[in-house]
């Protein structure tokens, strides 16, 4: 089996990020919103070159690029090089993103490229630079983090239609709610609840002596 290319060298080829670059997985709508394009990565050297596209409806009133958009994009960038370093099974969480805007960017296309400062075991700070006709336009620094996917991460389920209950057991004891979302106190003592309580419950004092 041949290696991979430099160009497009991740940590691990089945992560969810390596099937993003194969076209095996699908982009997140907001890569296609500033129209990324990674031209090279090497994880192990912790460098990554992506490519950009400012529309004209990213100016400002000013005519220059929005602010927010071009940090969005080092906000990409950071990520996305801490992403070619993961396993499946973890993602990829910016904790701190500090913004330094040099000059002024027009709409077309900006060049960006993070490298990795420090890869600790679930803390990685990242540089990221965006250049426009060989002129720094904007930099950050990025301190991310490293967490297992789990389904923590997403949204809770909905609970079953009509009740809302606090107690451990979904049963009569629960009272329906109507539409609030808030926890209402059970109609009567959950036996559950009820239970716990009694093994907590100290024993009553026996009858005093006099000596």
């Amino acid at each position: 089996m041949s290696e991979p290319p430099v160009t497009l060298r991740t940590a691990d080829p089945a992560s969810h990020f390596s099937r993003m670059l194969r076209g095996d997985a699908a982009r997140a709508p907001v890569l296609d919103l500033l129209q990324s394009r990674i031209e090279r990565v090497d994880a192990q050297a912790g460098v990554l070159c992506a490519r950009y596209e400012a529309r004209d409806d990213f100016l400002n009133p000013a005519g220059t690029v929005q602010g927010g958009l071009l940090g969005a994009m080092l906000d990409d960038l950071s990520a996305s090089l801490v992403d070619a370093t993961l396993k499946p099974g973890e993602v990829v969480a910016t904790l701190s993103l500090n913004l330094s805007f040099l000059r002024p960017a027009r709409a077309g296309a900006l060049q960006g490229e993070a490298r990795m400062l420090r890869r600790g075991r679930d803390v990685c700070h990242v540089s990221a630079t965006l250049t426009q006709e060989g002129k720094e336009i904007a930099s950050a620094v990025a301190v991310c983090k490293v967490v297992a996917a789990c389904t923590s991460l997403r949204p809770s389920p909905e609970p079953p239609r009509g009740w809302w209950c606090r107690c451990p057991c979904p049963g009569p004891c629960c009272v329906p709610r109507t539409g609030c979302r808030r926890a209402r106190p059970p109609v009567r003592p959950c036996p559950a609840i009820h239970a716990s309580r009694a093994v907590r419950r100290r024993p009553a004092p026996g009858p005093r002596h006099r000596r």
